[in-house]
């Protein structure tokens, strides 16, 4: 890793008021537990933040790997020459029945805004363990339902950090696959369209289905979730 250009990735977050935590070890940020030390870990939580800092690694040629909440991951316990971008946390709005959010935020953060706003569809993503960015990345589902039964678009970036935005029609969402897949554009937050619904409803449908995971998975030993 040239260690100038870190310098200069992380100045530009200090400026930006992105937390950098260097010589993070994987194994803390991953749902397997496995992975050793990288140079540098940021933590983005904006598409503002993505925007800035992807690109400007890009630019200065560090190579670089995006992750979310760390699941569907294996890293090398050896530790990784990379610097590590990891989408957590960030916005969750709502208008008309739309909730749009930020690619870092948990899906099951996302399940419970949806509950409290009364609005149903997204039942099947409750104990999923992943982000949103990860989940409309590989199109995930469950127990019925998939992301592209409730997404409406997507707005992602390129490595020059340009804004690109996708319709439902242009993600390409099949079985475990999306466009981005091939792209390899950064997905930077999605828009989901839901329905007026039951709170009492919602909340019993999540309830079956996380019982229904916790049944059959061993979710107190380190998986891919």
């Amino acid at each position: 890793m040239n260690t100038d250009k870190l310098d200069i990735l992380l100045q530009e977050a200090e400026k930006i008021g992105c937390k950098a935590v260097c010589g993070a070890k994987l194994k803390q940020y991953t749902t397997f537990k496995t992975g050793g030390a990288v140079p540098c870990l940021f933590e983005l939580d904006s598409e503002e933040k993505c925007v800035k800092l992807i690109s400007e690694a890009a630019r200065l040629g560090l190579p670089y790997y995006i992750i979310g909440n760390g699941s569907n991951i294996i890293a090398d316990d050896k530790g990784v020459d990379a610097v590590i971008f990891r989408l957590n946390g960030g916005k969750i709005s709502c208008r008309d029945g739309v909730i749009s959010c930020f690619a870092g935020v948990k899906l099951t953060s996302l399940c419970k805004f949806a509950l409290d706003k009364g609005l149903g569809g997204l039942e099947f993503a409750y104990g999923i363990p992943g982000s949103v960015g990860g989940a409309v990345y590989m199109n995930a589902g469950a127990y019925g339902g998939e992301i592209k039964d409730v997404i409406l678009s997507v707005r992602a970036m390129d490595k020059e950090g340009n804004i690109h935005v996708f319709n439902r029609d242009d993600l390409g969402l099949s079985y475990r696959k999306s466009v981005f897949m091939d792209n390899g554009y950064v997905i930077l937050s999605a828009d989901f369209g839901l329905a007026e619904s039951d709170r009492v409803y919602i909340k019993l449908k999540m309830e079956e289905l996380m019982e229904k995971r916790r049944s059959k998975q061993p979710l107190e030993y380190p998986s891919a979730g």
